[in-house]
């Protein structure tokens, strides 16, 4: 065992957690991506259900990108 085994293994789980988080996220931009353009379709890009749309996969893209940084920091560390 090495000097803090408890710190790995606790690393470890939140990476897999961060894992988990991404995967469902990106699952939510995929969606979100798809009702967006039935929304531009259907009503027009500039309709305020489009618009408010868009605005919610802005906040995906940057929860997702914002742990995909936090993994890839634990992984320089």
């Amino acid at each position: 065992m090495g000097k803090f085994p408890l710190k790995r293994e606790l690393s470890k789980a939140l990476h897999e957690q961060a894992a988990d988080n991404l995967s469902a996220i990106d699952q939510a931009i995929y969606e979100k991506r798809q009702q967006l353009n039935k929304y531009a379709r259907t009503y027009g890009l500039s309709d305020p259900r489009c618009l408010h749309c868009s605005m919610e996969l802005d906040e995906l893209i940057n929860a997702f990108n914002k742990i995909n940084k936090t993994i890839d920091m634990d992984k320089n560390k």
